[in-house]
């Protein structure tokens, strides 16, 4: 008899978990350029709704207009979701500012120069040069005294002096980004949004890895901006695969420059890349689930090789067993 009740009540147990746990909800691609849909319940057992719109940071002049039917998405949608949320995206430039600072305190006897060639030296001399220039044009002794500062911090604070050269030369800017489009859009609609990641997480990615490490990820760097017509070809093809909505084309990309970054330094990157995708793909997916509990319509917008991949978070999501 109470081999039976326990059976019994083993069955009763499992027929409640079947009957009020949430089913998987559906993903799918739409036939707008990098937007997904994931179609579930909330807790309340009415349908939930999560768009995902992949995106690219920057980008050059009129390559990647909104439809208006993403917009109409976008303006009816309950919430809405960034890498960052409003209250940070306001905030980072201050902190990234403040972590400069520190920076140039914190290398005691270490010189970037020291660990360049001489050809490396020269390079980044004059790119750093060029960069400086728009922020004092006129005055050479202050981008010298800038540049011995620069020399002194940590290898990450040059790595933006060589991503803002880049963005220079190769015709890019934020503007044309799809971010900037939603942020502002939102703030002109007066709305706040929220965040895929904390602060903390954003800065910890661009200040990634111990002084050799970041040595080796600015090298990598620089010797990308001295092939220019490389990188035009590079982004040629990424800017024409994002545009054409080819997700196939987009994802070769990314793999084939990650292949390239690796092959000479592949313990590097494959702890890089863990910071910079997978870690945070894996917490994103907590949150999705989270918006598809709270019910309404989400619209999430972030880089679109968070999508991509066998890394990606819908993988992730579909090993968390919360979509199909």
């Amino acid at each position: 008899m109470k081999t039976k009740k326990v059976f019994l009540s083993f069955m009763m147990a499992f027929y409640a978990v079947m009957i009020f746990s949430s089913p998987k909800a559906n993903l799918k691609k739409t036939d707008e350029r990098f937007l997904w849909v994931i179609t579930g319940t909330d807790k309340n057992g009415n349908e939930s709704k999560v768009y995902i719109q992949g995106t690219v940071h920057v980008a050059t002049t009129n390559t990647c207009p909104l439809s208006d039917n993403v917009l109409k998405i976008f303006d009816e949608a309950d919430r809405h979701v960034s890498e960052m949320s409003s209250s940070d995206y306001h905030q980072i430039q201050e902190v990234i500012q403040q972590k400069t600072l520190e920076s140039a305190k914190k290398t005691g006897l270490n010189f970037l120069s020291l660990r360049l060639t001489p050809e490396e030296q020269e390079f980044y001399k004059t790119l750093a040069d060029e960069v400086l220039k728009e922020e004092v044009p006129d005055d050479k002794t202050a981008r010298d005294v800038a540049f011995l500062l620069l020399n002194r911090c940590e290898p990450w604070v040059s790595v933006q002096i060589i991503n803002a050269y880049l963005l220079s030369k190769l015709d890019l800017n934020r503007e044309n980004g799809i971010e900037l489009q939603f942020y502002t859009r939102l703030e002109n609609a007066g709305k706040e949004w929220d965040g895929l990641d904390s602060l903390e997480t954003q800065v910890n990615v661009l200040l990634y890895g111990t002084y050799d490490e970041q040595v080796v990820l600015f090298k990598d760097s620089l010797h990308e901006a001295m092939d220019l017509e490389k990188m035009k070809e590079e982004l040629n093809r990424m800017m024409t695969a994002y545009s054409s909505d080819d997700l196939d084309g987009l994802a070769e990309c990314l793999l084939e420059d990650d292949k390239e970054k690796s092959s000479k330094n592949k313990k590097l990157y494959k702890k890089y890349n863990k910071v910079l995708i997978t870690d945070r793909n894996k917490a994103w997916v907590k949150l999705i689930k989270n918006y598809l509990d709270q019910g309404g319509t989400t619209f999430i917008f972030a880089g679109a090789a968070h999508f991509l991949g066998d890394d990606s978070v819908f993988v992730h999501l579909k090993k968390a067993k919360i979509i199909e």
